[in-house]
């Protein structure tokens, strides 16, 4: 007889977080040792082939869970910062290991106590989690929930909020870096994951109930001050640095936060901006900072910071002074937008702004070659337009993407921002920025990773900032907002018609044409 009884639902790890933070309760913080047992013995044994020192990583891994449980803010799963913190701590005794030499490389090989008797195998694993932990976060954590965990794409999105949409984007992205990363060391992406797969069906088999129990006990009695028995003083000698490490990355956050207020104060705003960063919601961005995953708000914080502090040194007008530039077309297939570089910063330099206002210049003449490698075109283009274009040759060398690849290309009577784009989609994931008076030639990642903060001055549109403010976030590019819980785009009006955004120099462009086109028509009507 079929039973109709509803599957009972386990609490997700937050909730079980959240009450083993208040109440330090114990049957809570077994489930989630139990729950990701699989996940963090799996990487400690790739990480270090022994299963003794494996098991010593992985109680120091649930040490650090147990000593910062209120520091940590997950979306729903707990998976992704384990995984971070447990390779970390694995790392850490390898190399702990290797400075006391007491085994030999060949008695590691031939430890009858790991799980992984291939040495081939065994390597392509270790090498996998190390380029895994060398991605962004936001790469990083889908492949992580979907290889190591096996979840479902509409599950991960759950957990993480985001779409589905936004999570099957970034898991290509994640494993098109991962594939380039590997082939650089002359390993196949595909059977490195089959070697994991297999090597999580091993890890599954072993029995860990044993373990289990007694790192919830060592936890516990750490995190209450209490005596360890006897056996525990490698594992605690792992967990200790670690735990220093996050507290102490918890500092500069506090530190922009004060300057954020005191820059804001210089330009007149800490009335409500001020307010505003010294608030609980700027706390909660430097919890986030904790270890090496900063949160999306974290990061807009910083970049508002340190644009701020600049510019109270280097800006010699009122930021209120209405000074618009002339207006140079936006968009080679329509006339909206036409006073899009109006909206650029008026703290931006000379020189820069001159690249922006050439990059909207119809090319003087057409760009016709025939496989000429990338670096020639960029430095015909660089001396016809008078402005310096560099390569960014680590963010190219990470991806392994040569310079010298070579383009075939014919355009004429476009911008040249257009074409400059058009000419980059066809060397592998190329984009680039306008930074330190030059335009910097880079990867898409570096590009998506750089935030920089603008204020806008929305008066001439007529309409509350507000309400811009929330037609912004909701209409253009929608998945780059924290606010919508899939980007770290930041959005906030100050006062008197200013708005505060952090966001990629390409939606900052997008941005600066919405506005502009919202003022055409509205002083249209």
């Amino acid at each position: 007889m079929k039973n109709d009884q509803p599957e009972k639902q386990t609490p997700p790890d937050d909730l079980l977080l959240a009450r083993f933070v208040q109440t330090k309760d114990e049957a809570a913080f077994r489930e989630l040792v139990e729950r990701h047992s699989g996940l963090v013995l799996g990487v400690c044994t790739r990480v270090l082939h022994s299963r003794h020192d494996a098991e010593e990583a992985f109680q120091a891994t649930f040490m650090v869970l147990a000593q910062k449980a209120d520091r940590i803010e997950i979306k729903s799963t707990l998976g992704p910062w384990l995984y971070g913190v447990a390779y970390r701590v694995a790392l850490r005794a390898a190399q702990k290991r290797a400075r006391r030499r007491e085994d030999t490389l060949i008695t590691e090989v031939m430890d009858k106590q790991d799980v992984f008797a291939d040495l081939t195998d065994s390597h392509w694993r270790a090498v996998l989690d190390d380029e895994l932990n060398a991605l962004p976060k936001k790469y990083r954590e889908p492949l992580v929930l979907h290889y190591l965990l096996g979840k479902k794409n509409p599950e991960i999105a759950a957990e993480l909020g985001l779409t589905v949409r936004t999570v099957e984007g970034r898991q290509r992205r994640g494993k098109e870096k991962l594939r380039r990363r590997l082939a650089l060391k002359k390993i196949s992406l595909p059977l490195a994951v089959a070697t994991l797969g297999s090597a999580s069906q091993s890890l599954e088999a072993a029995t860990l109930e044993t373990l289990v129990e007694s790192t919830v006990q060592a936890s516990l009695s750490w995190v209450a001050g209490k005596e360890l028995a006897a056996g525990y003083e490698g594992a605690v000698s792992l967990a200790r640095p670690e735990v220093v490490a996050m507290q102490s990355s918890m500092i500069p956050a506090a530190v922009l936060a004060s300057v954020l207020i005191v820059a804001g104060a210089t330009f007149g705003l800490a009335g409500e901006k001020g307010a505003k960063a010294g608030s609980t919601g700027e706390e909660a961005s430097a919890v986030k900072l904790a270890g090496d995953d900063a949160s999306p708000a974290a990061k807009p914080l910083k970049d508002v910071a340190v644009q701020l502090a600049a510019a109270t040194t280097e800006v010699s007008t009122p930021i209120a002074e209405p000074a618009k530039t002339q207006a140079i077309g936006y968009n080679p297939f329509s006339d909206a937008g036409k006073n899009y570089l109006a909206y650029l910063p008026r703290t931006l330099r000379v020189s820069e702004r001159r690249i922006y206002e050439t990059l909207e210049e119809t090319l003087t003449s057409s760009l016709d070659f025939q496989e000429i490698p990338l670096n020639q075109i960029i430095d015909v283009i660089s001396e016809e337009y008078g402005f310096t274009i560099v390569f960014d040759r680590p963010a190219l060398e990470e991806f392994a993407i040569s310079e010298e690849t070579e383009v075939t290309i014919k355009l004429n009577n476009l911008p040249l921002k257009s074409a400059l784009n058009l000419m980059l989609a066809q060397v592998e994931d190329l984009t680039y920025l306008v930074k330190n008076d030059v335009l910097l030639i880079t990867s898409q990642d570096v590009a998506d990773s750089y935030l920089e903060t603008r204020i806008y001055d929305v008066n001439p549109i007529g309409l509350n900032s507000d309400a811009i403010t929330k037609v912004l976030e909701a209409t253009v590019e929608h998945d780059s907002w924290s606010v919508n819980g899939t980007g770290e785009g930041m959005c906030e009006p100050i006062s008197n018609g200013l708005i505060s955004i952090s966001q990629t120099q390409a939606v900052h462009e997008r941005i600066a044409a919405f506005l502009a086109e919202l003022e055409e028509q509205v002083e249209g009507r």
